[in-house]
């Protein structure tokens, strides 16, 4: 099974660089996983989302559009994204009702960045936190391989094989 990290939008509204960010609808759902960033630039960015992806935005391609802002967070909501974050002052004076509701309806995380807060700036320490993760997910299973190989190099049974797994994985194990 491949594990797929992540980090949750509340963990990740923790981060030093993201303070400013702040949620303002759908905290119901501040427990989702982020498992990367996207950003989007076009209208039709559905075609281009994955499940856990948390959105960046300014609006711009949907700004004069109320029919797609009304749609917008339902559909990523159906997609399972993990958040959407918009940022308001240069192509919108600020966040659309409409969106802030949908948000609220579907427990949709819906963050605001302020104008003088860049996209790298959250994409960065996010994505160096899902890395880190990853990262500390192959260490442990490297070790667990070390561990089970020294095990059987010198003569380990099946037991002491099962033992080496239930400390691994901190459950029960039956053969």
């Amino acid at each position: 099974m491949i594990h797929c990290a992540g980090i949750s939008l509340r963990e990740m509204l923790a981060l030093p660089g993201l303070k400013q960010v702040r949620l303002i609808a759908g905290a119901g759902g501040l427990d989702k996983v982020v498992t990367s960033v996207n950003v989007m630039e076009v209208p039709d960015i559905m075609d281009w989302t994955r499940a856990g992806e948390l959105l960046l935005t300014t609006v711009y391609s949907i700004r004069h559009d109320t029919n797609a802002q009304s749609r917008l967070i339902p559909e990523l909501a159906e997609r399972n994204l993990a958040g959407l974050a918009i940022k308001p002052g240069r192509y919108i004076e600020r966040t659309p009702d409409i969106m802030i509701e949908q948000a609220n309806a579907h427990n949709f995380p819906l963050l605001e960045i302020p104008y003088d807060v860049s996209f790298p700036d959250i994409i960065n320490p996010v994505l160096s936190e899902i890395s880190n993760q990853q990262l500390a997910v192959i260490q442990r299973a490297d070790e667990v391989h070390l561990h089970l190989n020294r095990v059987v190099l010198e003569g380990g049974d099946l037991r002491d094989i099962a033992n080496v797994l239930v400390a691994a994985l901190n459950n029960n194990l039956a053969v």
